[in-house]
C-alpha cells in the first residue's frame, strides 16, 4: 500500500511540474512577443530631419568618439606585444653574439 502511494505521488508530482513548466511557457512567450512588437507610432525617437540636425550632432559624434578610443586601445595592447617580442629577440640575438 504505501508503494502504491508513493507511486500515485510521485505521478501527480511529475503532471502538476509539468503543467507549470507550460503555463510559465506561455506567460514567458506572451512577454517576449509582446516586447518584440512595438506600438505603431514610436518606431523612431527622432525624424530624419532632426537626426541631421547640428543639435543632435552629439548623438552621431559621440559612439564615433567611443569607437576610435577603444580602436587606439587595441593598437596600444598589439604595439605593447610587438615591442615585447622585439626587445625579447633583440636580447635573444645579443646573449647569443656573447656565446
Amino acid at each position: 500500500m504505501p508503494v502504491l502511494i508513493l507511486a500515485t505521488a510521485s505521478f501527480l508530482s511529475f503532471f502538476f511540474i509539468v503543467a507549470l513548466l507550460c503555463i510559465a511557457n506561455t506567460l514567458e512567450s506572451r512577454t517576449l512577443r509582446g516586447k518584440r512588437i512595438p506600438p505603431q507610432g514610436t518606431l523612431a525617437l527622432l525624424s530624419i530631419a532632426e537626426a541631421f540636425d547640428p543639435i543632435y550632432s552629439v548623438l552621431w559624434e559621440a559612439p564615433i568618439a567611443a569607437l576610435e578610443l577603444i580602436d587606439m586601445q587595441k593598437l596600444l595592447v598589439a604595439f605593447r606585444k610587438f615591442m615585447t617580442a622585439a626587445v625579447f629577440c633583440a636580447g635573444f640575438s645579443f646573449w647569443r653574439r656573447l656565446s
